[in-house]
């Protein structure tokens, strides 16, 4: 008997590998049987109330014919590098759809329960016992500025899909619900983006942000460049896995835990487990002082210099002692100019990362 590990994906397009073409065309070692998201076990008639599950008899190489999704990618690098162990991937994604049309009590959710339900079937029917790894969300633009209602629906579907899930599995290891902020701009209100990171310090164990997507490229400023950018998201989704469901960690990536200012000198401090902090203008382009604005009531202060100051800290000078109230610092929240095709050059970005490998899939940038 063997226990195999599922990896499930949510959320809308960006779920489904939208606008892509395929690059995972060939199964890699350690996968059991393996991809549902085309030709196996799929979702259909996605538009609520009619989501149904079809072909649940049958699991298909974990590989891709036409786009490519992410959870390929994120079953590629985790099968890599655990080569003794056996995963699933399968994406329950809903183009167009936002949270709110996908929680428990819709015909999507139901559907997605019937996914895990038929994955199930056919592991515990060949001896198996099957593990959920992680439930990754990757909610895309009808979200974007939803913010207040998104943290109630984020929070309460983690909730649920972790109950409902291991109900049907029998599993007892609680299943971490990820995200990865979307990569349109803010409205200057409370959007998505701020709803996910809270959600995230509001559950630290149980929801965990894979990191912004503002870093990668993009076909249409939406969704993501062909090949490439699914598959560093998938990867993105994977280190997540890895500290969360094989190592027992919390996966923080490059999370700004505190932001100081002592005079005109405002102290950023980031996680940074995974390598020292860097300025990197290589993999995004500079929006000018690297992403880092100041704001107030008044707008008594800007930004005159940026500069590492510790491995895990970087010092963001104002060009005064700020004055007005609500005072922030903030870090790839204005989108100048406004996000376009053609990758991070443009929207809300940050240049910067982790040392986290030597290429851009494995670089962890921080969340707006």
């Amino acid at each position: 008997m063997s226990v195999i590990n599922l990896v499930l994906f949510s959320g809308q397009s960006l779920a489904t590998g939208y606008n892509s073409t395929a690059y995972t065309t060939t199964a890699p070692a350690g996968t059991y049987n393996k991809k549902c998201s085309t030709g196996g076990i799929v979702m259909v008639d996605y538009v609520a109330p009619n989501a149904t599950v079809r072909n649940a008899g049958s699991l298909v190489s974990l590989v891709e014919s036409s786009v490519e999704t992410g959870v390929a990618a994120c079953c590629n690098w985790l099968s890599a590098r655990y080569p003794e162990a056996q995963f699933i991937g399968a994406s329950a994604g809903v183009p167009g759809t936002p949270l709110a049309d996908r929680i428990k009590g819709t015909s999507i959710y139901t559907a997605m329960l019937g996914t895990v339900s038929a994955i199930n079937s056919l592991v515990t029917a060949n001896g198996d016992t099957l593990r959920v790894l992680a439930l990754c969300n990757v909610d895309g633009e009808s979200d974007a500025y939803s913010g207040a209602s998104y943290y109630a629906n984020v929070i309460q579907f983690g909730l649920d899909a972790d109950a409902d899930i291991r109900a049907i599995t029998g599993q007892t290891q609680a299943i971490p619900l990820l995200l990865s902020q979307p990569i349109g701009p803010t409205g200057g209100t409370y959007d998505t983006s701020q709803a996910q990171l809270d959600a995230s310090l509001a559950y630290p164990d149980t929801i965990f942000l894979a990191g912004p997507k503002y870093q990668l490229t993009s076909s249409d400023a939406l969704h993501l460049e062909g090949q490439y950018g699914y598959t560093v998201m998938g990867t993105m989704y994977a280190q997540a896995i890895q500290a969360v469901a094989f190592a027992g960690q919390r996966w923080r990536g490059c999370l700004p835990l505190s932001a100081r200012r002592s005079g005109a000198v405002v102290r950023v401090t980031y996680d940074c487990a995974l390598g020292p902090i860097q300025l990197d203008t290589s993999v995004v382009s500079n929006p000018g002082y690297y992403g880092f604005e100041w704001y107030d009531s008044t707008s008594s202060a800007t930004v005159s210099s940026v500069a590492v100051a510790t491995p895990n800290a970087i010092d963001v000078t104002l060009s005064g002692i700020p004055t007005g109230a609500s005072k922030a610092i903030r870090c790839a929240f204005t989108a100048v100019p406004e996000r376009a095709a053609g990758g991070p050059v443009t929207g809300r970005r940050s240049c910067v990362r982790d040392a986290a490998g030597n290429y851009a899939a494995a670089l962890n940038f921080p969340v707006t």
